[in-house]
């Protein structure tokens, strides 16, 4: 099993508050860019999963 790198760190990080923040959003833009962050930082996550096992 490899070892995560910073990166997959970062991004699972930035979903556990993106998520967190959502839950708490004051209003419509608000949760909306928090979403759409949330659902880049997702793919992003996918992404370095996804190249980690190809090495």
């Amino acid at each position: 099993m490899r070892e995560k790198s910073i990166e997959q760190f970062i991004a699972e990080t930035n979903i556990e508050n993106f998520r967190r923040r959502l839950i708490n959003a004051p209003d419509e833009q608000t949760r909306a860019l928090l979403t759409d962050l949330l659902r880049a930082e997702e793919a992003k996550l996918v992404a370095l999963k996804k190249s980690s096992e190809a090495q």
